[in-house]
């Protein structure tokens, strides 16, 4: 019984790419002009049009994130994995574990003129989530007796688990339409189309039992227990061999994005891209992805008289394969159903809202709120959890280098301390800086890397050259004709 939940939790982890995380987390660039475009587009599509280059494209870049109190990765770091150590975290409380996989493929964006901008592009997206209401659990369990048994203060007990992997086209388009030469205002959407790489989920509620047998051959009889779980059909083929089928019978899902951009130019600057403040606010993903059930999906409830655990325990015992599983399942439930036909899953949707403020030099202050949106919802949806909440990010940055430090809160109230380094076209980064420097703290934190290319110093907006697209005077210039006195 021990071996199937592990092997369960374990596909859960490997189907979202745990451990290779919500959202596209590029943290230490978000607010940036220098270092955005088509990787900040992900956080605001208004983002693309202020931007001091005609085009840049990412080649590749990919985002990992995760967090959890419900295990602990020891003995490795980020770069050191060779010793890794997965052990269980005791006591008495309420588990998580959420994390995101982002990879993205020749993203592009293109300046069609001073006013405009576009963006397109792949990528593969995952995310899961999963929670489970007050429980007690110690490294020295051997049976489902034993975890019983510690458990009966915790009743009813409950769990649920979310995952989603797809892969997504996507197109956007931003403009602007405010400069009225103090203030510009920027406007930008993005299109989605999605196909599912593979879903699944779980709900256990009201799970409830008690003490039965006699004093010297204690059981405990399951009186009530509600089970749903689902997965996609395509990872049947997969696990068939027939994973040239993944996307026969996935199903086709959107999402949309919007934002708008505040800027407040600098009068101070030679360049019409400088400016002192930047404030962003969009909404992202408002989507989801659709997936076929498998045929072993199953609703079911446990309401049998004389369900004890040793049954439960034996009739899993010699399980191997999803389909002894069901068997094992069905026997033992009091009611069992297969659903057919499709299930959702939500995208992490969110509200963010983005300040950067230009504070001398090349020197720069960014705050970033993220306001979960799904996460209100009941749970009769399906829907993966975002984990970000609060971050403050100074920063160093030129045309060509840049150096970040991105202080973040999560909604578990983790904060970390991260770090990006810029080069040319190359930037790498981590979320936290104890995935590098501690053997214990692997199990929060993640790391992005990217290869954006942009033009070089000809292809940056000419200092002289206005956002009107003519050699027309700066806006420093502008104002000192403005104050000019006869």
């Amino acid at each position: 019984m021990r071996l199937l939940l592990r092997n369960f939790s374990v596909g859960l982890l490997l189907l979202t790419g745990y451990g290779s995380a919500m959202p596209q987390n590029y943290q230490a660039i978000h607010g940036s002009s220098r270092a955005g475009g088509s990787l900040t587009v992900h956080n605001n599509p208004a983002s693309i049009v202020h931007i001091p280059f005609g085009w840049d494209v990412t080649v590749f870049s990919m985002q990992e994130k995760h967090t959890t109190n419900a295990f602990l990765l020891t003995n490795a770091s980020l770069f050191n994995v060779r010793n890794l150590k997965v052990g269980s975290v005791n006591g008495d409380g309420k588990r998580f574990i959420a994390g995101n996989t982002d990879i993205h493929i020749l993203n592009a964006r293109i300046r069609l003129d001073s006013r405009q901008a576009i963006a397109f592009g792949v990528n593969f997206r995952s995310a899961f989530s999963a929670r489970t209401s007050r429980g007690n659990w110690q490294d020295t369990i051997q049976d489902l007796h034993s975890f019983l048994e510690i458990n009966t203060n915790n009743l009813p007990f409950s769990a649920t688990a979310r995952a989603s992997s797809w892969v997504e086209i996507f197109g956007s388009y931003g403009r602007t339409i405010v400069d009225n030469g103090s203030a510009i205002i920027n406007a930008g959407i993005t299109l989605s189309l999605n196909r599912g790489v593979g879903g699944a989920y779980l709900g256990a509620h009201n799970i409830n039992y008690f003490r039965s047998g006699s004093p010297r051959n204690r059981s405990f009889d399951i009186s009530n227990a509600e089970l749903q779980y689902g997965y996609s059909a395509n990872i049947d083929d997969v696990r068939d061999n027939n994973s040239s089928a993944i996307f026969r019978r996935s199903r086709t899902g959107f999402s949309l994005s919007a934002g708008l951009e505040y800027i407040m130019p600098s009068f101070e600057s030679e360049s019409e891209y400088d400016y002192e403040w930047k404030i962003g606010a969009s909404v992202l993903d408002l989507g989801f992805s659709p997936y076929q059930y498998s045929r072993n999906s199953r609703n079911a409830v446990f309401n049998k008289d004389n369900i004890t655990d040793s049954m439960v325990e034996s009739g899993f015992k010699n399980v191997g394969t999803i389909e002894e599983a069901v068997d094992t399942l069905t026997s033992l439930a009091g009611s069992s159903s297969t659903p057919i036909g499709n299930f959702t899953i939500m995208h992490p949707a969110r509200i963010v809202i983005n300040a950067d403020r230009h504070l001398q030099g090349n020197f720069y202050l960014n705050a970033e709120l993220t306001i979960p949106v799904t996460s209100i919802l009941s749970d009769k949806y399906l829907f993966v959890r975002d984990i970000n909440f609060l971050a403050v990010t100074p920063r160093y940055e030129s045309r060509l280098l840049g150096a970040y430090l991105p202080i973040t809160l999560n909604t578990q109230q983790q904060v970390w301390i991260g770090g990006a380094f810029r080069a040319g076209p190359l930037l790498l980064g981590v979320h936290n800086w104890a995935n590098v420097f501690s053997k214990n703290k692997l199990h929060r934190g993640g790391f992005y890397l990217a290869l954006t290319f942009r033009p070089g110093r000809k292809g940056e907006e000419d200092s002289n050259t206005s956002r009107d697209g003519g050699s027309r005077l700066s806006r420093k210039q502008r104002r000192v004709l403005d104050c000019f006195k006869f």
